[in-house]
C-alpha cells in the first residue's frame, strides 16, 4: 500500500521548493528528450556526409599510396629496362623523362576527376539537405544542425584547397594541366556570361549558403558587374528552372502574386456523353419524388443543354498565379530584378510570401498555395556607394523595414579583384613563397580578358606582347571601375594638378572591357590595342559625359602608359578642369591609321599557366634511382678528376727528380717506375 502524504506535515515553503524541484526534473527531462530526438534526426540528415568523408581518406590515401617512393624507385627501373631494350634510338633519360610526364598527368587527372565527383555529390547533398531540413522548424531552430552544415562546408572547402592548390602544385605536369583546364572552363562559361574567377565562386558559395538557410538573397552593386547572370546561375543550378521578374516603377501585385483571369474552355466530344450521364444522374439524386413524366422532359432538356455547350467555348473565371506564387507551388526560385524600382509597399504587401518556409500555406484570391521545398527569392539591385540617384529617379529609397528582412542575406557584388602596380613578369610568385603562405596578386580580371583571348582549347596565338597588354588594360579597368563605384584606391593615382577623379555617369564595364578584347581578337591584333580603348571607351564617354572622358584618358595615358604613339599626340587633357581637347582630328583618322606589323606567335602553356596562376611552375623534386645512380656516378668521377691531377702534377714531380730518386732511393725508384711507364 502506498504511504498517504499529509501535506500539512510540510510548511508553505517546502511545499513551493518541492513543486519547483519537480518543475526542473520534469523541464531537464523534456529538453533531454528533445535533445535525443533533435540527435537522432540530425544523424539521418548526415550521414551522407560519414560516407563522403570515408570515400575521401580511401581516395586520398589510394594516391599517396602511388606515390611513394619505393613505388616510383620501381616505376623508374623498368622504364631504364624498357628504354635500354626498345628505345635504342633515344637516349634513355628522355624516356624516363616522357615516362615520367605521362605518370603525373594520368595520375594528377585520375585524382582531379575523382576528387571533383566527391565535391559535386557533397555540394549536391548538403544542399538538398537543408532545402529537406528547412521544412522542420525544430530542425532549423536547432544550433547542432547548423553545427553540421558548418562542419560539412568545412569538408567542402578542404576539398577545393586540394583541387585548386595542393594538386595543381605538385609537378609541372600537374600545374599545367590543372591551369589549362581552368582557362578551358573559363572559356566555355564566358558563353553564360559569368566567370567563376575565385572572386565570383567565393560570392557564389556564400550566396547559395544564405539562400538555402533563409530562402532570400539580395545582391546589390554597380550595373554591368554580372549579378543578374550570377542570380540566373546560382537558380538553375539549384532547382534546374526558375522564375524571372523584371521590376519596374508602375509594377501591381496582380503582376508579382495572383490576377482573375478568363478562361475559354472547349468539351470535347469524347467527353460529352460522360458529362451528360454525370449530369442526369446528379438530377436524379437531387429530385427523387418528382413526376416521373417531368422528370424525363427535365432530363431531356439537360441532354439537350449539354450538347449545345459542346458546340461553343465556355468562358470561366479562374485565379491565375503570378511569378512569386508559381514559384512556391512548384519549389522555384524567383529573381526579381531591378528590385529597387519597385515601391517599397509592394514589396511590403509579399512579405508573407517571401519569408514562408516549405510547408506553409498562403491564400491568395480563394486559392490556397502550399509552399514547396527549393523555394527562394533572389533580388538583384544597382546601387551606387557614391550617388543613390546615379541610376535613374524611377528607383527607390530602401524600406529600412525591407532592409531589416534581407538581414545578412544582403550580398555586396564588388567589382573583380585586380592588382594595379606591378608589371605581369613581376605578379608571378616562386612556389617557395607559395609554400610559405603568400599568395599571388589578385588578378581575376585579368583571367577573365585571357579567357577572351584563347581559344576553346586553351591555346593563344597572338602578337607577343599581347599578354603584357591585356595586363595592363585589366590593370586600368580595375582602377576606373574603382573609382566608378566609390572605392578607396589609397592614393595610388592622382593628378598633376591636384584634383580628385569623379566618375558618375559612365562606367567603363565588364560588356565593355570583353567587347574591347574581343574586337582586338577578332581583328588578328593587326590594330593597337588603344585603337579600340579609343573607339569602345574615350570616344561614347566624350559625348555622354566629356569630363569623365578626359579623367579616363588621362588615367589610361598616365598609368597605363596607353597612347603613348604620336599620333594621339593632339588629344590632350587639362587636369584643372578636366577638358579633353582634339578629339575632332582623332575623328578624322581611320582605323587604318593604326594598323600595325605583327608576327603573330603561340604561347607557351607554361607561360598561360603562369601567367593565369600568377606562380611560377615547380619544378621536379623526386629522386630516382637513375638520379641517385648519376649523382654518384659524378662524385666519382669528381674524385678520379682530382686524382688524375695529382698524378699529373707527381708525374712532372718524378720527371724533374727521377735521377735523384734513382740514386738516392733505388726502392722507391722500382716501386714508381711501372707507375709512371719508366724502365727500371
Amino acid at each position: 500500500m502506498s504511504k498517504e502524504i499529509n501535506l500539512g506535515e510540510f510548511s508553505p515553503e517546502q511545499l513551493k521548493d518541492a513543486r519547483e524541484e519537480a518543475h526542473t526534473k520534469a523541464t531537464e527531462e523534456k529538453a533531454k528528450k528533445r535533445d535525443t530526438y533533435l540527435e537522432n534526426k540530425i544523424k539521418d540528415y548526415v550521414k551522407p556526409l560519414d560516407q563522403l568523408k570515408n570515400n575521401f581518406t580511401a581516395l586520398r590515401q589510394k594516391y599517396a599510396d602511388e606515390l611513394s617512393q619505393g613505388e616510383i624507385e620501381k616505376l623508374a627501373e623498368a622504364i631504364l629496362e624498357v628504354a635500354e631494350k626498345e628505345e635504342k634510338e633515344k637516349p634513355a633519360i628522355e624516356a624516363v623523362a616522357e615516362a615520367f610526364n605521362k605518370k603525373n598527368l594520368y595520375r594528377f587527372m585520375r585524382e582531379r576527376a575523382a576528387l571533383h565527383k566527391i565535391l559535386d555529390k557533397s555540394e549536391k547533398d548538403l544542399s538538398q539537405m537543408i532545402m529537406v531540413a528547412r521544412k522542420d522548424s525544430d530542425l532549423v531552430e536547432s544550433t547542432k544542425l547548423w553545427n553540421e552544415v558548418g562542419e560539412w562546408q568545412d569538408f567542402n572547402a578542404s576539398i577545393r584547397e586540394i583541387l585548386n592548390k595542393e594538386l595543381p602544385n605538385q609537378n609541372p605536369e600537374s600545374f599545367i594541366a590543372h591551369n589549362l583546364l581552368t582557362l578551358r572552363e573559363y572559356k566555355k562559361q564566358l558563353e553564360t556570361g559569368i566567370v567563376e574567377t575565385p572572386e565570383v565562386k567565393k560570392i557564389k558559395d556564400e550566396a547559395i549558403g544564405k539562400l538555402l538557410r533563409n530562402g532570400l538573397i539580395a545582391f546589390t552593386g554597380e550595373t554591368g558587374t554580372g549579378k543578374t547572370k550570377l542570380a540566373q546561375k546560382i537558380a538553375k543550378e539549384l532547382t534546374g528552372n526558375y522564375e524571372f521578374v523584371l521590376g519596374h516603377a508602375m509594377m501591381t501585385k496582380e503582376e508579382l502574386l495572383a490576377y482573375l483571369g478568363i478562361s475559354a474552355q472547349t468539351i470535347r466530344a469524347e467527353d460529352v456523353p460522360r458529362l451528360i450521364e454525370e449530369a442526369k444522374q446528379k438530377y436524379e439524386n437531387l429530385n427523387a419524388d418528382q413526376d416521373p413524366a417531368q422528370k424525363k422532359i427535365a432530363l431531356a432538356h439537360i441532354e439537350e443543354v449539354l450538347k449545345g455547350q459542346a458546340k461553343q467555348k465556355q468562358l470561366e473565371t479562374k485565379v491565375v498565379l503570378g511569378p512569386l506564387l508559381k514559384a512556391a507551388r512548384e519549389g522555384k526560385i524567383i529573381i526579381i530584378d531591378e528590385f529597387n524600382y519597385i515601391d517599397p509597399g509592394l514589396l511590403a504587401a509579399c512579405n508573407a510570401l517571401i519569408e514562408a518556409k516549405p510547408g506553409d500555406k498562403i491564400s491568395m484570391m480563394g486559392e490556397e498555395v502550399e509552399v514547396k521545398s527549393g523555394f527562394g527569392v533572389i533580388f538583384t539591385g544597382n546601387f551606387s556607394k557614391t550617388d543613390i540617384k546615379r541610376y535613374g529617379a524611377g528607383r527607390k529609397d530602401l524600406d529600412p523595414a525591407f532592409i531589416n528582412r534581407l538581414n545578412s542575406g544582403l550580398i555586396e557584388y564588388p567589382t573583380m579583384p585586380q592588382e594595379y602596380d606591378l608589371v605581369r613578369i613581376k605578379a608571378i610568385i616562386d612556389q617557395k613563397d607559395l609554400k610559405n603562405g603568400q599568395e599571388p596578386p589578385k588578378r581575376d580580371l585579368f583571367s577573365i580578358g585571357l579567357a577572351h583571348l584563347v581559344d576553346t582549347k586553351g591555346n593563344l596565338q597572338a602578337a607577343p606582347d599581347s599578354l603584357d597588354q591585356l595586363w595592363k588594360l585589366s590593370q586600368e579597368f580595375s582602377i576606373l571601375q574603382k573609382l566608378y563605384s566609390g572605392e578607396n584606391l589609397r592614393g595610388a593615382i592622382q593628378s598633376s594638378a591636384g584634383t580628385s577623379f569623379n566618375l558618375q555617369k559612365y562606367h567603363a564595364s565588364m560588356r565593355t572591357y570583353g567587347d574591347i578584347i574581343e574586337q582586338w581578337k577578332k581583328d588578328a591584333f593587326r590594330y593597337h590595342l588603344e585603337w579600340y580603348l579609343y573607339d569602345s571607351l574615350i570616344r561614347p564617354c566624350s559625348i555622354v559625359a566629356p569630363s569623365e572622358s578626359a579623367q579616363m584618358f588621362y588615367i589610361l595615358k598616365n598609368h597605363g602608359q596607353f597612347f603613348q604613339d604620336t599620333k594621339w599626340q593632339d588629344l590632350q587633357v587639362d587636369p584643372r578642369n578636366w577638358q579633353l581637347t582634339g578629339m575632332e582630328k582623332i575623328r578624322d583618322m581611320a582605323k587604318k591609321d593604326f594598323r600595325q606589323d605583327v608576327d603573330l606567335q603561340y604561347f607557351s602553356p607554361q607561360e598561360l599557366s603562369e601567367s593565369l596562376a600568377g606562380v611560377k611552375m615547380p619544378e621536379y623534386e623526386i629522386v630516382t634511382p637513375q638520379k641517385k645512380k648519376v649523382e654518384y656516378q659524378k662524385e666519382v668521377m669528381d674524385v678520379y678528376y682530382e686524382l688524375d691531377n695529382q698524378i699529373i702534377e707527381g708525374k712532372k714531380f718524378f720527371e724533374q727528380k727521377k735521377d735523384i730518386i734513382k740514386l738516392l732511393c733505388p726502392k722507391e725508384w722500382k716501386d714508381l717506375c711501372p707507375f709512371f711507364g719508366e724502365p727500371l
